[in-house]
């Protein structure tokens, strides 16, 4: 199924990594309209927006499948223990190279995880 609805964009809020979140006001809606929205609630799609009124047809809708390329859970860990170690040598608290201060980091936090796990 494909959702067509009459909208109103509102304010764009602007992100750091030059992404942008939006957010629409829609008209009351179909509870086969928002079955659909809570169904597909998390999942990545396309939007197609028009002010002219066009007939805007699934055709216009890239063959491809869409994607946000967001970082996985273990990339964004990486990112931020890096940041960790670039401050913990700034402050002088490591003397090291980052490969080392992340196996340390990482086997931490394994540590701590299997610390919470039931013999």
């Amino acid at each position: 199924m494909i959702l067509k609805l009459p909208a109103q964009i509102n304010a764009p809020r602007f992100r750091k990594d030059n992404s942008c979140s939006l957010s629409f006001d829609t008209r009351e809606l179909s509870a086969e309209e928002l079955m659909y929205i809570l169904g597909v609630r998390q999942a990545e799609g396309w939007l197609l927006f028009s002010t002219e009124g066009q007939n805007l047809t699934v055709e216009a809708i890239p063959p491809i499948k869409a994607t946000l390329d967001l970082k996985s859970h273990s990339e964004r860990l990486r990112d931020v223990i890096f940041v960790l170690y670039k401050q913990s040598v700034q402050d002088q608290k490591f003397v090291g190279d980052f490969e080392s201060f992340y196996k340390t980091r990482m086997e931490q936090v394994i540590d701590i995880i299997k610390g919470k796990l039931h013999d």
